[in-house]
């Protein structure tokens, strides 16, 4: 981490209707924005900016509380507060490439941890997406990927056992998966279907994704076709909202292929792309 480093005067101006606390967090957050304070710099302790600021204490952790909770700074037990990396950008409106392929052309490393491989009977939800019969066999593929070293996301996959035999063998600690069905298997994924869900973290992904229990995490479910139209993969994926955003591309009149708005039944809006 970047040591602590002297921070431009931080103004809070009383006559201001904006609240302190929202005003000091104003400010750090254009000092992070204008690169003052850069992704690893330490700020200073919350005595000093008490110190600095005129503000009580209460309103200074308010203010870090609030940064802390956008993902813009992390607090680290017994060493301070520092800046977060900045975020990794996700679009819903998502190039059909693997995460693996996709994140390598923007320059990041990806590494992953097989949880969980071998063949599964098929639970109703993967059955019905995959328009198999239940307790078919499906190969499933659990596994915690990083990104530049630290954990990002947990894939949950579920893939047609029919199509691809033998697929519950190969190691995936550094294959992307969409290359083994397309290389191995001939199965080019054509299409894909995505819905993103808000949820909370449980005991399981918190620990896995360095988070705490109860956290927001992105949920991804994605259903993949190949190029005869029949579903191939279905996949749960859990992203640390800390470390993601996500794009949302809209047109207005959408022709086939474009994007359009629809409603779950939870009324949470979710974007997903139509197809022909």
């Amino acid at each position: 981490m970047v040591p602590l480093q002297k921070t431009p005067a931080i103004k809070i101006v009383r006559s201001n209707p904006l609240p302190l606390y929202a005003q000091l967090r104003q400010s750090i957050l254009e000092l992070i924005e204008t690169n003052h304070l850069s992704p690893g710099c330490q700020l200073p302790p919350e005595e000093e900016l008490v110190a600095m600021t005129g503000l009580s204490r209460f309103t200074v952790r308010q203010a870090l509380d609030e940064l802390e909770k956008e993902g813009r700074v992390k607090r680290v037990h017994g060493k301070g507060t520092f800046v977060s990396e900045p975020k990794v950008g996700l679009s819903v409106a998502y190039k059909l490439l693997g995460f693996s392929e996709d994140m390598t052309r923007k320059g990041h490393h990806v590494r992953s941890r097989v949880l969980e491989m071998g063949l599964s009977p098929a639970p109703d939800d993967v059955a019905q997406a995959l328009t198999i019969s239940s307790g078919s066999p499906v190969v499933r593929l659990k596994r915690l990927r990083t990104l530049d070293g630290e954990p990002f996301m947990i894939d949950m996959i579920n893939v047609r056992a029919d199509l691809c035999p033998g697929l519950e063998a190969v190691d995936f600690t550094d294959e992307s998966l969409f290359h083994i069905l397309e290389d191995h298997y001939g199965l080019r994924i054509a299409r894909a279907r995505r819905t993103l869900h808000i949820v909370v973290a449980d005991p399981e992904s918190a620990s896995l994704l360095g988070v705490s229990k109860g956290s927001p995490l992105h949920l991804l479910t994605d259903l993949a076709f190949i190029e005869n139209g029949e579903p191939v993969e279905f996949a749960y994926t859990l992203v640390h909202a800390g470390r993601s955003e996500f794009t949302f591309d809209l047109v207005r009149d959408p022709e086939p292929g474009q994007y359009a708005m629809t409603i779950a039944d939870s009324a949470n809006p979710i974007l997903r792309r139509e197809t022909p």
